[in-house]
């Protein structure tokens, strides 16, 4: 069976970090042939095509790229939050797939660079789109946050600027529900329940059965090591307790939660405590809220971030909605236990109180209890045996990638069967 994968990236982003892994899981598999085509390629992955390579067209390709970015702009000036608009007309690229010839086309980010909606309708292959957060059933956000206008189909939306565009998502909206239902075979994936069971609240994919598979990670690569040797490495002091916070855009993205952080490590009063941070574009304080704080910024060394994660006591991940939570299951595959806010994806990794802690909804104080109770606990091997247990059990490569080549098996099935 080949699978063909689409994604802005193969490693830039949390997306395209799940689409490679779940590449190479599948690569490695010997009754499959994955693909991928980008827009960044990052890998030196032989099996990774950047879609300047597919079409030949370098020309081409550059004008869509610029007009992507120029979308991308204009949206960070009209919205208050990550926001997408679509409006390319189609890239063409049904000749090139064609030659590629696979079996199933799997979309993790529609980027209008490769393809656009019109360009998946006039393809006779079944399609997979995987949500890894929640733009295609909005009308351009990726995370609506406390709006539930998604319900209704948009309109009006909270997060954009002038007045004038307040009918701006409806559009959008419509868009992308017409060019759904005209799309001959189209089948859905979300990375968590929370995920599955909001988008069909929205009248784009209320019709659609929504699986619920995770993203994957690769358990002998992100494993525990020896704390005092990692910490030796990165330079920190083997006696001190660390509390770790890190995301893509870390500071600068309100969505993540840092300011909620801030506020909960102020009704804190630790000793022999520092605050670690990774994955932030901006410069911040050596030290915030009473902790001491060493930044590591962008990290692109793999054995760097799990030697960070391994050195910590905790990792607090304060996102006000998350889909998923990569670094979740980094962390705990290293034996670092999480505090996160309940209710959204990390709920479907934690277990309260037994590999972590589960704070109410984004409440600050009850972050704060989160810290306090893995800080003051002292955490022992059986707790880091508890957090890698869980990850091994149920979002390890090697337990889900079956479940993925069985849902391609049956959507293929279904394909030939109609």
């Amino acid at each position: 069976m080949k699978i063909l994968h689409i994604s802005s990236s193969d490693l830039h982003g949390g997306a395209a970090i799940a689409a490679y892994r779940l590449h190479s899981g599948l690569i490695n598999h010997k009754d499959i042939e994955s693909i991928m085509i980008v827009s960044n390629k990052i890998s030196e992955d032989k099996n990774v095509f950047k879609i300047n390579d597919i079409f030949n067209l370098n020309f081409k390709v550059t004008i869509r790229r610029i007009l992507v970015k120029a979308g991308k702009k204009l949206s960070s000036i009209i919205a208050k939050a990550s926001f997408s608009i679509i409006y390319l007309p189609k890239s063409k690229i049904k000749n090139a797939i064609n030659k590629i010839n696979p079996q199933i086309i799997h979309i993790h980010w529609l980027d209008e660079t490769i393809l656009t909606f019109e360009d998946i309708k006039e393809l006779n292959i079944p399609i997979v789109y995987s949500m890894h957060d929640m733009w295609i059933f909005t009308g351009g956000c990726h995370y609506s946050q406390d709006c539930e206008r998604f319900k209704l189909g948009c309109g009006k939306c909270p997060i954009l600027g002038p007045a004038i565009l307040n009918d701006l998502t409806k559009f959008i909206f419509n868009k992308k529900r017409k060019s759904i239902k005209s799309i001959k075979s189209i089948s859905f994936l979300s990375v968590s329940e929370w995920l599955s069971k909001t988008a069909k609240l929205s009248p784009i994919l209320s019709d659609f059965d929504i699986q619920t598979l995770p993203n994957l990670i690769d358990t002998s690569i992100f494993k525990i090591r020896a704390v005092e040797k990692a910490k030796k490495r990165l330079g920190l002091d083997k006696n001190k307790k660390y509390i770790i916070f890190g995301a893509i855009n870390s500071i600068d993205d309100p969505r993540k939660g840092w300011n909620i952080l801030v506020k909960a490590l102020e009704s804190l009063n630790f000793k022999n405590v520092e605050l670690l941070v990774f994955g932030n574009n901006s410069v911040i304080h050596k030290e915030i809220a009473g902790f001491k704080v060493t930044s590591f910024g962008k990290i692109n060394n793999v054995n760097k971030i799990i030697d960070l994660y391994n050195s910590s006591d905790v990792m607090v991940v304060p996102s006000l909605q998350e889909a998923f939570g990569q670094t979740i299951t980094e962390a705990m595959s290293c034996g670092t236990p999480v505090v996160s806010f309940d209710g959204t994806g990390p709920s479907d990794i934690i277990k309260h109180l037994e590999n972590g802690y589960l704070a109410k909804s984004n409440n600050y104080i009850d972050l704060a209890n989160g810290i306090e109770f893995l800080i003051t606990k002292n955490i022992d091997n059986s707790f880091r045996d508890n957090c890698r247990n869980q990850i091994l059990e149920n979002f390890s490569t090697d337990k889900n990638i079956i479940r993925y080549i069985k849902f391609y098996k049956n959507i293929l099935n279904d394909y030939n069967r109609a």
